[in-house]
C-alpha cells in the first residue's frame, strides 16, 4: 500500500494522476478475472526484470541463471542487462550457457483480462543456436509461435534486442522460452519481460 502511495506521489507531480488511477483499476480488474479463474493475474507472471529474486520461481530448477554482472568472455558473453540499450553494465538478467541441445523456460498458467503487447529482450551471438518464444492457450492442442530469433552474425549482435508481440486476452496454460544447439561456451539472455496495455503503457506498477 505504501508503495501505491509513492507512485501517486510521484505521478501527481508531473500531473499524470489520470494514468495512475488507470493502472491501478487495470490491475484491480485483473487480479479480480484471475480470481475468478483461478489462475495468476498476468502482472504476476510475466512481470520479469530479474532484479532481487522477483523472477527466481521463474528459473527454480531449470538451467537458467541470473547475474548481476558480465558473463563469458568479450566474444561470446553477456556484457549487462537490457534495461539500456544496446546494455548496462550495471544491472542483472537471466541467462543459459552452451553447450546445451535443448532448453525451455516455462512460465506459470496465468489469465490475460485484456489484449496486450507482451515485451522481452534477449541477447544471442551464436548463429548455430535457435530461440524461440511460444504461447500455449488453454483449451489449445498446439502452440503459438510468437518468435523466432535470426541467425546474426557475431559482429552485429554482441547487444540485446527488444522484440513484442500482441497476446490476445483469455487464459494461457504458458509462455515458454525455448533454446536449441547452443555452442559451448556462448550464452542466450533473457530480460525485461513486461506488458503494455493498448495504448502502449504499462500494464503492471
Amino acid at each position: 500500500q505504501d508503495s501505491n502511495l509513492d507512485d501517486f506521489a510521484a505521478l501527481s507531480i508531473d500531473g499524470s494522476i489520470d494514468r495512475f488511477l488507470g493502472m491501478m483499476k487495470e490491475k484491480i480488474q485483473s487480479q479480480r478475472v484471475a480470481a475468478k479463474s483461478g489462475l495468476k493475474p498476468a502482472c504476476e507472471v510475466l512481470n520479469c526484470r530479474f532484479n532481487g529474486g522477483d523472477c527466481d520461481s521463474l528459473l527454480a530448477g531449470t538451467e537458467w541463471h541470473t547475474s548481476d554482472r558480465p558473463v563469458g568472455n568479450p566474444l561470446t558473453g553477456i556484457r549487462g542487462d537490457a534495461s539500456l540499450l544496446p546494455y548496462n553494465k550495471e544491472g542483472s538478467f537471466a541467462y543459459i550457457r552452451g553447450p546445451r541441445p535443448h532448453s525451455r523456460l516455462q512460465t506459470a498458467p496465468f489469465e490475460l483480462d485484456q489484449d496486450a503487447f507482451f515485451i522481452f529482450a534477449y541477447h544471442k551471438i551464436d548463429p548455430q543456436s535457435a530461440f524461440r518464444v511460444y504461447a500455449k492457450r488453454s483449451g489449445r492442442e498446439k502452440e503459438t509461435l510468437l518468435f523466432d530469433a535470426p541467425s546474426l552474425a557475431k559482429q552485429s549482435s554482441r547487444r540485446w534486442f527488444r522484440e513484442g508481440r500482441v497476446l490476445p486476452a483469455g487464459a494461457y496454460d504458458y509462455i515458454v522460452f525455448e533454446v536449441h544447439s547452443l555452442s559451448a561456451n556462448n550464452y542466450i539472455g533473457l530480460d525485461e519481460i513486461l506488458i503494455l496495455n493498448v495504448d502502449r503503457q504499462l500494464m503492471c506498477t
